[in-house]
């Protein structure tokens, strides 16, 4: 039988969190400020909002070289580096380089800190819940709740890798997947999808997802609408999430042959329901 870790919000596959909410986060609308850690400043990617505090998402950049041990009082915690370079150092006495397009998963309660962090570091941080304590100091005393983890958790280190990609529910999408379904018991799910080298103007089509998801576009462009709402534009920096349900039925459409991005999926479920375009849409 599968042990499942409690979550401090209280949800798991079987009963997950209702993000029903549509809410996007333009690159050009971007309000850097600092954030939790003196080592980078950020700019919210709204999943707190769409999310009602349950999952965080964070946009950041470097602002130091290096920063002080840490341990993140959180049930799920990912960086997926956009450019730059850093070194994560663990407790554990591993060390990695993370360069683009890498992504690391590091475990609740885990102390761990940055060093080496290049002046044009940039990464997506995707955290749960939206707001969380960090315990500061290699030798620092952890909270009682760590003795409710997993004692031989560890962090998960995915690189750029050609061989990782395959299909997916899409034709001319594909997908790499980020490893995030096993330490989440499949609360979470998140991959990059890119195109298959070819600009896809037709779209996908109206259709809702029976999970909701939250994305970020590494580069290219498409547009997308959601219900009758206005078409959003999306590209590289811009990031958008899209509730699940019959009530956030959406279409992308005018793909360009470049266009990358990062989802992340709550929970982590993989389907596509087609609809008819909404009542009252005027495309």
């Amino acid at each position: 039988m599968t042990t499942v870790t409690p979550w401090i919000t209280d949800w798991d596959v079987k009963h997950p969190i209702s993000i029903n909410k549509s809410v996007g986060a333009p690159l050009f609308d971007a309000e850097w400020e600092d954030g939790p850690t003196p080592f980078f400043e950020k700019r919210t990617l709204n999943l707190g909002k769409a999310s009602d505090g349950k999952l965080g998402g964070s946009h950041v950049r470097g602002i130091a070289s290096e920063g002080e041990w840490q341990a993140d009082d959180v049930d799920f915690n990912q960086f997926f580096i956009i450019k730059g370079s850093a070194r994560l150092e663990f407790e554990d006495g591993s060390s990695h380089e993370l360069v683009s397009e890498s992504s690391a998963i590091v475990p609740a309660l885990y102390k761990y800190r940055f060093t080496q962090i290049s002046d044009d570091f940039e990464a997506l941080h995707f955290f749960a819940p939206d707001e969380y304590n960090i315990i500061w100091g290699k030798g620092a005393t952890l909270p009682e709740r760590v003795q409710t983890l997993d004692p031989h958790r560890r962090p998960v280190i995915l690189h750029e890798d050609e061989k990782a990609w395959s299909e997916g529910l899409r034709e001319f999408f594909e997908y790499r997947d980020l490893g995030t379904l096993e330490p989440t018991d499949g609360r979470v799910y998140v991959h990059v999808i890119r195109t298959t080298g070819q600009p896809y103007e037709a779209g996908t089509g109206w259709h809702y997802h029976s999970w909701a998801q939250c994305f970020f576009v590494l580069d290219g462009h498409a547009d997308l609408r959601v219900e009758t709402g206005p078409r959003h534009a999306l590209s590289a920096g811009d990031a958008f999430c899209i509730g699940a349900g019959d009530t956030n039925r959406h279409f992308v459409d005018r793909v360009t042959s470049d266009y990358k991005l990062v989802e992340l999926c709550v929970p982590g479920w993989k389907d596509a329901t087609p609809v008819e375009a909404p009542e009252g849409s005027s495309f």
